[in-house]
């Protein structure tokens, strides 16, 4: 294996916990990782631990701007080959706050310019059909919903921006 999750409790500015990961199988494959993710698992990149021959090997971290989802790509591609092992202790504490980048909410046009590279690299991983009966499931689930999944990410982005930046509605019509 060349990736590792570990369970990640969610912390406040003043270190309560606010959740805790969901438990996932011990071993799992790419596709039935990205199905979860898309389907509410949450996950930062501090749960993952890779190897790193296989992160010089694919190039580093997934670049995108502002690393917006890099921290989904690299763990897909890092698990491609053997899938991920999960260790369903907690390892890992996440801080929600409102000063880091994916809460200020006035970087939707460069997060919606993201999108559109990461909406190529699904379909470029997508295009390949798996071996493993199970993957060949999740992969034509994949496959199944990744317009909507993209879509309704990219109308998330726009509701969020409009949420925490209600001054920028009125430049709307």
């Amino acid at each position: 294996m060349e990736v590792f999750h570990i369970r990640t409790q969610t912390i406040d500015e003043k270190s309560n916990v606010i959740s805790e990961q969901k438990w996932a199988p011990e071993i799992e494959s790419v596709y039935s990782l990205m199905w979860n993710i898309w389907n509410g698992r949450i996950t930062y990149i501090g749960d993952f631990l890779f190897k790193s021959d296989k992160l010089r090997k694919i190039g580093g971290f997934y670049n995108l701007p502002y690393a917006w989802y890099s921290d989904r790509i690299t763990p897909f591609l890092c698990a491609k080959q053997y899938g991920i092992i999960n260790i369903n202790k907690i390892g890992f504490q996440f801080r929600v706050s409102r000063n880091h980048i994916s809460a200020i909410g006035v970087h939707s046009d460069e997060k919606l310019k993201a999108w559109i590279h990461v909406e190529h690299w699904y379909s470029d991983f997508l295009r390949m059909k798996p071996q493993e009966v199970d993957d060949i499931k999740y992969w034509m689930m994949l496959k199944t919903y990744v317009n909507e999944f993209i879509w309704n990410k990219k109308v998330w982005i726009i509701a969020e921006d409009l949420f925490r930046s209600p001054a920028r509605c009125t430049r709307i019509g």
